[in-house]
């Protein structure tokens, strides 16, 4: 019972929150309807909470609504939230005969089905609410905000047994710092009523859950979701209890693949499941009670500028002296600035209301404030090495928590019926450290390290002394800061008082996986679904393409070896009769050389990193040591490179390998040195951290002309030394015509079309890169990538050696550089896709952001054409070495 009184309790309080919060937005708190939403609660705390008169409640799970509806009143008016699948429409409407309402149709489908439902029942039409997904979020369901129109007219206009009631979001996780989602909502029911000639009231709005009711109802909400706050963390539903999902076709798909790669090797099961070991990057360090903690900050991140800041750049709080922590290559060109910070505390030891310090604004200070909320700026922190991070909870699954990077420093607010924006700070933070225990020596290992950030506009009774006591918060009066309190808003000569409070949380994690948890894949069955769809696809065309070859080929050689005259040997047609040219030097074979032996650079440090990677060496707990390890193994590559080619260039019967040497040890690393050097230059004109340091810069360099040039020689001296590889035919002094070509054989089509099925192998797994690089979030799912890295490499082979074949037939020669450039025009797709993300994906504001954005990816599909086109050209230099080889020239 005291559960139930608990919930009961809390009830109340959410109705005094909501009072409050509708007072703030001027609207009246009986327009306001409260769902409590009760999923995976049993039935005997929902009607503690009906007996205290409350009669809305909410449920998410269709088969446990049909389980608790009947042991319920019947006066209770019941909603359905989230999506809904359309088999199960029919069941929920005739087991629920008091549904009043389904919030979450969010396509035709379900909707007509809902409609069929209701009237083969007999019951009079269904109020409905449109969802939409106003995060763009993949994971989350509801229509796009452009299709919703087209949506409500359906259910208007074609859905006679339905009644349209209003929109329903599902805002992102961290609810309180990201009201652009509530604020999409309230301009599609504008664009609805506009387009309906419908008054707005008559369009509800649901949107706001625990974390952000408040906030929603300040923005128009006239419905809130509110589960947890009043009754307590939600366990399991009875499906994820026995881990049955009938509806799904995801499970059956990850079994087939564990199956599948199990065949493969055990090892790449490991590592695809990401159970492989990983070294944590540092020791772990033993802590007892009373142990000096020290939170060390890290850089201001945004997802809007791409421009990291150091914590300082802004007027927080700051220690007696600000310590810079040493930091390697990688941290550096990442942006990342740890110093030390005033937030300290002692390890198990509970802190409540600690003041760090109080600040007075200025213009200059307030203006600082708003710009770093408007661009949605992260204040990141560490400690014990962990990043401090928010949890979130994922509305839709019962999956795990979710963690994202560090805390917002604001938030922007637009009361809902005016267009004055109040910006607020976060000023009150509640770090919730956990913690492993060692029973037997009582010491305890820090594994979590989260914060909740509230805007809390303190008080206090005189003159503010260093001995002044807070009326909204004090240790003594155990009076903790909620949510319900006034937030501190940011304007000229406002008082700001910093606070935060220290939780110590025993887990059963130990410190060996603590870092499973922050690098939890948010969409796994978007993803899991979208790589064995890929590997299918692209292992069965291989197949194919592969069986063609060997058949067509294996006939064509017969056939040739057979022929016994001279006559008849002269009146076929085809890839024999090029013998005499097919290894004819190409034009710019220098240059060939050249890109050829930075591709062999490339693919050495591709390797080794992944292979580095998948084992976790890589793990992101060291922070910056992926960079780091691709900028020193392209270093160390480079004496394969040279060799590659020299080794090439002699085979040309080239002489100079010297300048060889040079343009392969200068060609690339110029060009990307030069973009960068420019990028760097309007990073630093933003007066960001991002900006590289002179001193990096010419470690940079050093490593450049001090280890990569030398290197590059030793490969071209050994290389050129090595005997020029023979060709199996002799080649003709005079070239032979080409034959007229028909359009698709020619090469700009062939070579278009050769790079779609490379980057196809490759282009889901970039989704999720990008989404890590640019969007601030872990990737260390290396086992996957190191399968469609595999993919890869047998795609551009396979498609570089068909066409070639099919150019060869056509008694074209001129196979060099097209082989080079067929794999490698799937760099031109790959850029095309990095120009479809920014303008979908991203929210980048900044003229200066973009042009970054679009630097750093030119490079990266410059480097991609590099490799790919590389392996091709391999790929083809050995097949023609092959099917030459094999037939009897005279």
């Amino acid at each position: 019972m005291a559960v139930e009184a608990a919930a009961v309790t809390a009830l109340r309080s959410v109705f005094h929150r909501v009072r409050q919060a509708a007072e703030r937005s001027r609207r009246h708190a009986d327009d306001v309807r409260v769902i409590a939403v009760s999923k995976t609660k049993p039935v005997s705390l929902i009607r503690q909470v009906y007996d205290c008169g409350h009669r809305c409640f909410g449920e998410n799970y269709v088969q446990e609504f049909i389980e608790k509806a009947p042991q319920l009143p019947r006066d209770i008016d019941w909603h359905f939230i989230g999506h809904l699948q359309s088999n199960k429409a029919k069941s929920l409407i005739a087991a629920v005969p008091n549904l009043s309402m389904v919030q979450g149709v969010d396509n035709e489908k379900i909707a007509n089905h809902l409609d069929r439902a209701v009237s083969s029942i007999g019951r009079k039409p269904l109020p409905v609410m449109v969802q939409v997904n106003t995060s763009g979020e993949i994971s989350k369901s509801g229509i796009e905000p452009s299709s919703c129109i087209e949506l409500v007219k359906h259910v208007k206009f074609s859905c006679p047994n339905l009644v349209f009631s209003g929109l329903m979001t599902i805002g992102m996780p961290d609810y309180t710092s990201t009201p652009e989602n509530f604020t999409t909502l309230s301009r599609c029911r504008a664009d609805i009523c506009k387009e309906l000639g419908m008054p707005e009231n008559q369009c509800e709005l649901s949107m706001g859950m625990s974390g952000d009711f408040e906030l929603a109802i300040e923005m128009g909400s006239t419905n809130v979701r509110i589960g947890s706050t009043i009754f307590g963390p939600r366990g399991l539903s009875k499906e994820t209890a026995t881990a049955v999902n009938l509806n799904s076709f995801i499970s059956p798909l990850r079994d087939m693949a564990d199956r599948f790669h199990l065949q493969i090797c055990v090892f790449l099961l490991l590592s695809i499941h990401g159970y492989s070991f990983y070294l944590p990057g540092v020791a772990p360090q033993d802590f007892i009670k009373g142990d000096n903690l020290r939170v060390k900050v890290n850089k201001l991140a945004s997802t809007k500028t791409q421009l990291p800041y150091s914590y300082y750049s802004i007027p927080y709080c700051r220690p007696d002296k600000i310590v810079d922590s040493a930091e390697n290559l990688g941290e550096v060109l990442r942006g990342d600035r740890i110093e030390n910070s005033p937030y300290e505390f002692q390890m198990l030891v509970p802190q409540m209301c600690n003041v760090v310090c109080r600040l007075v604004l200025n213009e200059k200070t307030t203006k600082e404030f708003k710009e770093k909320i408007d661009d949605e700026y992260r204040v990141n922190m560490i400690l014990d090495n962990l990043p401090l991070v928010v949890p979130m909870s994922r509305f839709e699954k019962e999956s795990p928590v979710i963690y994202q990077h560090g805390y917002f420093v604001g938030r922007k607010v637009q009361y809902a019926g005016t267009k004055e924006e109040k910006y607020f700070i976060n000023n009150h933070l509640i770090f919730t450290v956990k913690y492993h225990k060692d029973s037997q020596t009582g010491s305890a290992r820090i594994v979590g390290f989260e914060v909740n950030a509230f805007s809390v506009k303190h008080q206090y009774d005189g003159d503010w002394t260093d001995k002044t006591r807070l009326t909204t918060c004090d240790a003594h009066a155990k009076r903790m800061v909620t949510s319900s309190d006034p937030p501190q808003e940011v304007e000229n000569k406002k008082e700001i008082i910093f606070t935060y409070d220290v939780v110590f949380q025993e887990s059963d994690i130990k410190w060996a996986s603590r870092w499973d948890s922050y690098l939890l894949m948010a969409d796994d069955q978007v993803h899991w679904f979208s790589i064995v769809n890929s590997l299918m696809i692209v292992l069965f065309l291989s197949g194919m393409v592969a069986m063609i070859m060997l058949r067509t080929l294996y006939r064509d050689i017969s056939k040739y070896n057979q022929l016994e005259t001279q006559e008849e040997a002269q009146e076929e047609t085809g890839w024999k009769l090029v013998h005499g040219d097919v290894f004819r030097p190409p034009v710019n074979s220098d240059l060939l050389c050249v890109y050829v032996g930075t591709g062999v650079q490339f693919f050495g440090m591709i390797l080794i990193a992944m292979i580095f990677a998948v084992l976790g060496f890589l793990s992101p707990s060291n922070r910056g040591g992926l960079m780091t390890a691709l900028l020193l193994l392209w270093v160390l590559m480079g004496i394969f490179g040279g060799y590659a080619s020299a080794r090439l260039y002699k085979t040309f019967k080239g002489t100079e390998w010297k300048s060889i040497t040079l343009k392969t040890a200068f060609m690339f690393p110029g060009i990307a040195f030069s973009v960068f050097f420019v990028l760097n230059g309007l990073i630093w004109g933003e007066k960001s951290s991002g900006a590289v340091p002179f001193g990096t810069m010419f470690a940079l360099v050093f490593l450049w002309f001090g280890i990569s040039l030398p290197l590059v020689f030793v490969g071209s001296y050994i290389g050129f030394k090595k005997p020029a590889i023979e060709d199996p035919v002799k080649t003709n002094k005079i070239p032979r015509q080409i034959p007229e070509q028909p359009w698709y054989m020619s090469s700009a089509f062939s070579i278009l079309i050769g790079g779609i099925l490379p980057f196809g192998a490759v282009f889901i797994e970039l989704f999720f890169i990008l989404t890590s690089i640019w969007l601030q979030q872990f990737y260390y799912i290396f086992g996957f990538l190191f399968i469609v890295f595999v993919i890869l490499i047998v795609t551009c082979a396979e498609i570089t050696i068909v066409l070639c074949y099919f150019q060869l037939c056509s008694e074209d020669y001129l196979w060099w550089w097209r082989a080079y450039l067929t794999s490698g025009s799937s760099a031109l797709y790959l850029f095309l896709y990095t120009v479809f993300y920014f303008f979908t994906k991203l929210n980048i504001t900044k003229p200066v952001s973009g042009i970054l954005y679009f630097g750093y990816m030119l490079i990266a599909s410059y480097a991609f054409f590099v490799l790919t086109g590389t392996i091709g050209f391999y790929a083809c230099f050995w097949f023609t070495r092959l099917i030459y080889s094999s037939v009897k020239i005279d």
